[in-house]
């Protein structure tokens, strides 16, 4: 409306009206979809195919910090970290990486 594009013909008024309603329908659609993106489908009836991927963590914040500032002084390896994470979370497939570089499981 601003380019001249729609409504060349309205008076301002009416453009400035008709701003406020697009203004008020997108606002209304954003919100909506928002809402309903963070939505749980299952609460919906939805059931998926395969079972959920749980993440368990056995450690607490202040554990976390602190193998993270062992790994930056060099205290840890970035392949004992990656062996301490798969400890952690034994029911996942997570990528095993070689100098740097990510190997799928196949």
């Amino acid at each position: 409306m601003e380019l001249n594009v729609i409504h060349k013909n309205l008076a301002e008024s009416a453009k400035i009206k008709l701003h406020a309603v697009y203004l008020v329908i997108f606002l209304f659609v954003s919100h909506f979809a928002m809402i309903f993106g963070m939505a749980d489908p299952i609460s919906a009836g939805y059931q998926p195919t395969t079972p959920a991927m749980t993440h368990s963590m056995q450690m607490d914040a202040k554990q976390m910090t602190e193998m993270h500032n062992q790994m930056m002084r060099g205290e840890i390896t970035p392949e004992e970290m990656m062996k301490m994470h798969q400890e952690m979370t034994p029911n996942m497939n997570m990528p095993n990486t070689q100098g740097g570089h990510l190997e799928h499981h196949k």
